[in-house]
């Protein structure tokens, strides 16, 4: 049988652990008994290929674009590959700065202003840190 190993095919092969899956760098390789499946990291979003493998392309989420970014209103969202950053290199510097002009490296969450470095804990979700 495909996916098991032994003298009567009673073991499970991990293709995981034996390098034999064909995941992408951008995802994470998931062993279940006979088969395996690749699943994308946290930044990026999959696409079944087209010829039915256990393959998942897995392509760059933009969270500027769709507005999944936590940056301050401030601040400016950056997408980079897996991820995004925010950034306060787009304020012009004006010759009388007010707190209007003020920049946050900051994350927002659920309404609330997180400062840069911060534990949290979303409504049922696993703790994150704020990195802007």
């Amino acid at each position: 049988r495909k996916g098991y190993v032994g003298n009567s095919c009673e073991s499970d092969l991990d293709e995981c652990t034996a390098g034999l899956h064909n995941c992408q760098p951008s995802a994470v390789c998931v062993n279940m008994p006979g088969w395996y499946y690749c699943r994308c990291k946290p930044g990026y979003r999959s696409t079944i290929l087209p010829d039915n493998t256990l393959a998942t392309t897995c392509t760059d989420l933009d969270e500027c674009s769709n507005g999944s970014h936590s940056c301050h209103p401030s601040a400016l969202c950056v997408n980079v590959e897996g991820g995004f950053q925010c950034t306060c290199s787009h304020k012009p510097l004006s010759d009388n700065p007010g707190p209007e002009d003020e920049c946050k490296l900051s994350c927002m969450l659920e309404g609330n202003e997180i400062e840069n470095g911060m534990m949290v804990t979303p409504h049922s979700a696993p703790c994150k840190r704020c990195t802007c």
